[in-house]
């Protein structure tokens, strides 16, 4: 394998992309470019390509992870798509993911129950929108399902109440809102994740009426 282009990061100018017979291999910050003495036309043997992939890429996107995880816990697509943005060739990305989970850092069941619980106490969001915002986080359906299923119970959840509370604040003085001022409250309640039957529901029991 022979580096054939060195180019610095458009994005992050202290890091640069190796590239090893035309090919995108890794990117490298410049001090371990300069340390390793990476030049074009420079030949990588195996036993230094797995000693950057191993004890350098490895423990700096490890390192690079946990540093993710200070800010907030977050979905195995979430990690991988940061890490990617980082530009850590993919094979070291496994790598990264299969240690955090070994270790439970990453874990999308814990990380989507513990969502779901803050969205609904802190925001009083309806579980139709908690299960989108889930699914762009990579959590699959069956996960999805298990965790609504059990915090359903545990929650004592009534998304009744929940949209109820969402009007109440919404349309505070009920005496000053004409019908278009209702339409645009029901659209509210539908993207907050509210069923059209609960939206409906809710609308009777505040206004004592229906809206088509």
């Amino acid at each position: 394998m022979q580096i054939t282009r060195i180019e610095r990061q458009k994005h992050n100018t202290e890091r640069f992309s190796i590239f090893l017979d035309e090919q995108y291999a890794f990117s490298l910050g410049g001090v371990d470019v300069l340390y390793y003495k990476l030049v074009v036309g420079l030949e990588i043997t195996e036993e230094l390509y797995d000693y950057l992939m191993d004890e350098v890429l490895f423990k700096k996107a490890r390192e690079k992870a946990i540093h993710f995880l200070g800010y907030r816990a977050r979905s195995r697509k979430e990690m991988i798509d940061k890490l990617k943005e980082e530009e850590y060739p993919e094979v070291i990305i496994d790598k990264v993911l299969d240690m955090l989970e070994s270790y439970n850092y990453i874990n999308d069941y814990s990380f989507a129950e513990s969502y779901t619980k803050t969205r609904i106490k802190s925001k009083g969001i309806g579980l139709d929108r908690i299960k989108y915002e889930l699914r762009t986080k990579g959590i699959n359906s069956n996960t999805i399902h298990e965790v609504l299923e059990n915090l359903t119970d545990e929650l004592e959840i009534d998304e009744d109440e929940l949209c109820l509370a969402k009007l109440k604040k919404r349309a505070r003085d009920e005496t000053d809102l004409d019908e278009g001022d209702k339409r645009r409250l029901y659209q509210y309640l539908l993207r907050q994740g509210f069923t059209y039957d609960i939206v409906n529901r809710c609308f009777k029991k505040y206004f004592s009426d229906d809206i088509d």
